[in-house]
């Protein structure tokens, strides 16, 4: 098994290496797994933020339900739902009350069909 940092890091070692041992029609497999691991990087962040923001948005409704400002309190309640939704892969559809999946990213730069 090959270490995923070796291929962020020295993807044409991985290369050669796979041409040395003379299977040429995996060398493609190297750009692939490079551009799904840079496209889960990244939707891992968005999520990670995500989350972030939630966790502060929790503690602002925490400090509101003490102050009884539970009307502001329950504003953010909301945006904290929302939040959750979306960092959970569901989307929301403008105009309705409903949530959508959200298509995988590498599905929708055609890495995997």
């Amino acid at each position: 098994m090959i270490d995923i940092t070796l291929i962020r890091e020295n993807p044409e070692l991985v290369k050669e290496n796979i041409k040395k041992k003379f299977q040429d029609k995996k060398v493609s497999l190297v750009d692939k797994v490079a551009k799904l691991d840079a496209v889960w990087r990244k939707e891992k962040k968005a999520v990670d933020d995500l989350r972030s923001k939630r966790n502060k948005i929790s503690e602002s409704i925490n400090q509101l339900m003490k102050g009884k400002k539970k009307g502001e309190a329950k504003k953010l309640i909301i945006t904290a739902e929302h939040l959750f939704l979306v960092s959970h892969g569901l989307t929301y559809v403008n105009g309705s009350d409903e949530y959508r999946s959200v298509i995988h990213a590498a599905k929708a730069i055609e890495i995997v069909k």
